[in-house]
């Protein structure tokens, strides 16, 4: 019995650990996220038998991958109307931070099998009443941006250290408070990296655990990138008569700005990458013409003046653009020929 116990313990050591091995991704999977080299994308198949249903219902599997190698490893799968999962980070190693139905937070590892509907542990807060739900709105590398799901009231929120995967919530810190209408998880009005939290006029340094205060100009500001210690606000203003839309990049560590980058009404901010942001601007159509295009413009943000390159590349508008990553660059999903390649900021 003795030699039998040992027999079966040393071949469940032996075994091969249970993992999502990485399968080729699929040309139409959607982009989610991508950062530190990895991307999110999801592959979303309707299932038959509810094409005329008001409330279709879909598998979708949510996969996880390094930049440039067309492959990657299942993390989330699942069968619903809506998805159940909302990627909010990956590390430098592959592992997802995300939040799952309904407001649990999940961690999924490198040789983790992939999540399914149920997973995932609340985070409760001291104090916090019962059965009450903490909304998860970002993660880092440091912790959580979380806040009571009270609704159409202001609500704190708070910052959550992170241990590995456990949540620190005996060493919670107050940010400030927001109304909970304005917190969409698409757009909460928060920056937030592995260094810092911005805010309105507000940046708390995580390895201090200091709140610095940014300059604060009139008109509309909306927080829009954030790269390094720089933060990318976007101004619109009326001043004079004249309308006023520009790119302020920031230095956190003084609050004040490095620079102006002007920017005509539909211009947006595409991403910002290794100290550049990258603006789309829609160049309107001439007599004749009837494909529609963009000019992208990158320039660096600790000299906005410096223009680094352009690239004309296809567009059909719209506000909402979504930038798909590479190893090389980025592209806008849906549009064909719009490839971008990285910049290269010039030396100082």
């Amino acid at each position: 019995m003795r030699v039998l116990t040992a027999t079966l313990i040393l071949s469940f050591a032996l075994a091969p650990a249970l993992r999502a091995e990485e399968v080729a991704i699929a040309k139409n999977a959607s982009h989610e996220l991508a950062q530190n080299g990895w991307q999110i994308v999801v592959k979303s198949d309707i299932v038959p038998g509810t094409e005329k249903n008001r409330a279709q219902s879909f598998d979708r599997v949510f996969y996880c991958g390094k930049l440039g190698t067309g492959k990657a490893r299942a993390v989330w799968e699942e069968r619903a109307t809506g998805t159940h999962f909302h990627p909010l980070r990956i590390a430098p190693d592959g592992t997802v931070i995300a939040t799952v139905y309904s407001n649990k937070l999940l961690v999924i590892g490198p040789d983790d099998l992939p999540g399914k509907p149920g997973d995932g542990v609340a985070v409760v807060l001291p104090n916090q009443k019962p059965m009450a739900e903490t909304v998860i709105l970002h993660a880092s590398a440091a912790g959580l941006i979380v806040h009571p799901n009270d609704l159409n009231k202001p609500v704190p929120i708070y910052f959550v250290p992170l241990d590995g995967r456990k949540p620190l919530v005996e060493k919670t810190v107050e940010l400030g408070t927001r109304d909970a209408s304005e917190l969409w998880r698409s757009k909460t009005g928060f920056q937030v990296t592995d260094k810092w939290i911005v805010w309105d006029t507000s940046a708390f340094e995580v390895a201090t655990g200091k709140v610095r205060k940014l300059v604060a100009e009139t008109g509309t500001r909306t927080l829009v990138g954030i790269d390094g210690d720089l933060v990318v606000v976007e101004r619109r203003v009326t001043e004079y008569k004249m309308s006023i839309h520009e790119l302020v990049p920031t230095d956190l560590k003084t609050g004040v700005p490095t620079g102006r980058y002007p920017m005509q009404s539909d211009s947006q901010l595409v991403t910002v990458h290794d100290g550049i942001g990258y603006v789309l601007s829609p160049i309107r159509l001439k007599v004749g013409e009837s494909e529609q295009r963009a000019e992208v413009a990158a320039f660096d943000l600790a000299k906005p003046a410096d223009v680094l390159q352009t690239k004309t590349v296809a567009f059909k508008g719209g506000r909402y653009l979504v930038p798909v990553f590479s190893d090389k660059g980025f592209s806008i999903q849906g549009e064909k020929n719009s490839a971008v390649e990285w910049g290269v900021r010039k030396k100082r």
